[in-house]
């Protein structure tokens, strides 16, 4: 096989109907987005089996429940990706609509005029797969994600779709929800056992409903886990106190990103700093740097993984330079 040559794009965006017919995928590496965009831009939310496979095309779907956002027909398609920011391609290397015939997935549906047609952000982080265990649930991004009982994803991606979209949301549940999790003390990931690591991963669903949910009156439960041994449960943590926007709030994430700790939930530190605004805090920042470590952030993947191209500071360090220039401009 002849080696293909790479072409390094920046930030390209192309619809999967810009791929010329007689081009077949290779290989590509995008910018995975974030839940927030995917939900946030989505058009609906429903659970459907897959039908038909037109050679990863056009995918067909019969709906098998409609859970928020607009009314889609009992059986429709999907024939494109809506958000995919190419990083690297190879000729004719846009990814297929890779599902099997006869399983059964949740999609986050971003509906387009031109051409009209139903499609999906991305091949990863519109969709969660369906098995005896649970549903592969994506919260933050679709390199992490917590297997959890069909009821609880439902509901809680029901609440967040409804709040992304300035919506009533059934703030009972989700009240109640988190409540009952982030009383009991912090819980631990058990590698390799889903059963195991039930209550942390509805721990991790409470942490990012409260992310989008939790109110000021409440931000006292969050205190044990971000102090917990856990890397993924401190990373939602700080993500749940950055929803707080009061001076005690920022104090604390300014502590937090002064402690040793790993370097993701300190980048989900200083990203809360940004959507906060917070640029009274930039003096302490700048003098933060001068004694912080280099410790690294991002996802860890394997070079293979097409989401390799999602872009995040190297560094806690890069991070805050970043946030500083950001403010300057």
């Amino acid at each position: 096989m002849k080696p293909l040559l790479i072409l390094l794009l920046a930030a390209l965006s192309l619809p999967a109907t810009d791929r010329p017919a007689d081009e077949r995928p290779v290989f590509a590496t995008w910018n995975e987005p974030w839940h927030d965009e995917v939900v946030r831009g989505s058009a609906a939310f429903v659970k459907a089996r897959v039908i038909r496979n037109e050679d990863g095309v056009r995918v067909w779907f019969r709906r098998s429940k409609h859970l928020a956002g607009m009314d889609v027909p009992p059986v429709f398609s999907v024939d494109r990706y809506t958000r995919i920011r190419l990083q690297s391609y190879s000729t004719g290397s846009y990814p297929d609509l890779n599902f099997a015939v006869g399983e059964e997935v949740y999609l986050f549906l971003d509906r387009e005029t031109r051409p009209p047609g139903w499609g999906l952000a991305t091949p990863a982080s519109a969709v969660a797969g369906i098995s005896p265990q649970g549903v592969s649930a994506t919260y933050r991004i679709s390199m992490d994600q917590a297997l959890v009982p069909p009821d609880v994803y439902e509901r809680s991606q029901v609440a967040i779709f409804r709040h992304l979209h300035d919506e009533p949301v059934d703030r009972a549940w989700a009240d109640e929800f988190m409540e009952t999790w982030l009383r009991k003390p912090p819980a631990e990931l058990v590698i390799g056992s889903a059963e195991a690591s039930g209550d942390f991963f509805m721990q991790h669903v409470a942490l990012e409903l409260f992310h989008r949910l939790g109110g000021d009156e409440d931000v006292a439960l969050l205190e044990p886990f971000l102090t917990c041994p856990t890397a993924q449960t401190r990373v939602s943590a700080v993500r749940a106190l950055g929803r707080i926007d009061t001076e005690a709030a920022r104090e604390r994430l300014l502590a937090y990103l002064k402690a040793k700790s790993d370097g993701n939930s300190r980048w989900m530190a200083v990203e809360a700093l940004r959507r906060q605004d917070a640029r009274a805090l930039a003096p302490r920042l700048r003098a933060l740097l001068v004694n912080l470590d280099d410790e690294r952030a991002g996802f860890r993947l394997n070079i293979m993984d097409p989401r390799v191209g999602t872009r995040f500071p190297s560094t806690v360090r890069d991070a805050i330079l970043g946030l500083l220039h950001h403010w300057e401009r």
